[in-house]
């Protein structure tokens, strides 16, 4: 779950001086400055015992996601991952780009080529584009990508 400074400033307006205003139900509530949040998710599990799931709703809702990505198993492990700096993640996508490059390359093999295929529906125009290669003698085909022009 996401710090208690952090689910207190989504569900609480600071008024300023230790005053703060419940966003779900208009209340105000007093937090000494300098002690922490109990007071406040005191409130919140007395009074909004389901605050949690509204919490991580929102994070789904506000990025326009499929409602269903808040069971996602996936999506609930990588909500309580420790939080990456941007300097980090780029580091991280440096480093990843050759080893998948060396296992495309490894998966091409010597002989590979790219066909490119294009159709039409109504006034949308499709093209994509695929990786055809032989791998243990078996023929393969992998959509590497596929984009819709025009349209409504």
């Amino acid at each position: 779950m996401a710090p208690n400074r952090e689910i207190c400033a989504f569900f609480y307006e600071d008024k300023g001086q230790g005053d703060y205003r419940c966003q779900l139900r208009g209340t105000s509530r007093k937090q000494q400055v300098g002690s922490g949040y109990s007071n406040l998710l005191s409130h919140l599990t007395s009074t909004h015992p389901d605050f949690e799931e509204t919490y991580r709703a929102s994070w789904v809702v506000e990025r326009n996601m499929p409602i269903s990505e808040v069971d996602d198993p996936l999506t609930r492990s990588m909500a309580s991952w420790k939080p990456v700096s941007s300097k980090t993640l780029k580091l991280d996508m440096q480093t990843c780009a050759p080893n998948v490059g060396g296992v495309i390359k490894k998966e091409l093999g010597e002989i590979f080529g790219v066909m490119y295929d294009g159709w039409t529906h109504g006034t949308v125009h499709y093209v994509g584009i695929y990786g055809v290669t032989f791998v243990n003698g078996k023929h393969r085909e992998r959509l590497t990508v596929a984009v819709a022009f025009g349209g409504r």
